[in-house]
């Protein structure tokens, strides 16, 4: 019983501390206190694992549109820098046809 209680606080340790693997769950076999307490302790790590995992699949996500905006501002660059030019050839070629 004492190896089951150990077991439990060195793995709450290591959560709080911000190192714990969020796949590891605490025993839970038998029909005691200890038992329920492991139970409910690893419901909260699945919560927390959830959490974890939406926000990482999150992060890639806007990851992925950030580089797509910054796809399309360049291209939007170039196309600006393109008529820029086009423009001033323009007014350039206008410019000389009326002097």
């Amino acid at each position: 019983m004492l190896r089951r209680i150990q077991a439990t606080r060195e793995h709450l340790q290591e959560l709080s501390a911000g190192e714990g693997d969020l796949t590891k769950r605490l025993e839970a076999d038998g029909n005691d206190e200890i038992s329920d307490m492991a139970v409910s302790v690893n419901r909260f790590i699945d919560k927390v694992h959830a959490i974890v995992s939406e926000v990482r699949d999150s992060t890639l996500q806007v990851a992925s549109a950030a580089e797509e905006v910054a796809a399309v501002s360049q291209e939007s660059s170039r196309a600006i820098h393109t008529q820029r030019s086009a423009t001033g050839r323009a007014t350039n070629i206008m410019t000389e046809s009326h002097a």
